[in-house]
């Protein structure tokens, strides 16, 4: 029985990183949208997540546009 749980704590372990890997996500807008009361120009964003539901805080930040 020892062996058991200590076979599910390890498990557990190893298995939480996988679930809170990835909080960050490319967007396209290939038109303007309005988000709250900004509009956001077309064109490419990094969307970043933080927290649980129902308090999670969103972050779009626009990549950099280098010509």
């Amino acid at each position: 029985m020892k062996r058991f749980f200590a076979f599910a704590f390890i498990l557990a372990l190893v298995s939480i990183p996988a679930f809170a890997a990835n909080k960050a996500a490319p967007v396209r807008f290939s038109s303007a949208v309005t988000v709250g009361s900004s509009t956001l120009l077309a064109g490419d964003y990094k969307l970043t997540y933080d927290g649980t539901a129902p308090n999670v805080h969103v972050t779009l930040v626009q990549k950099d546009v280098s010509h």
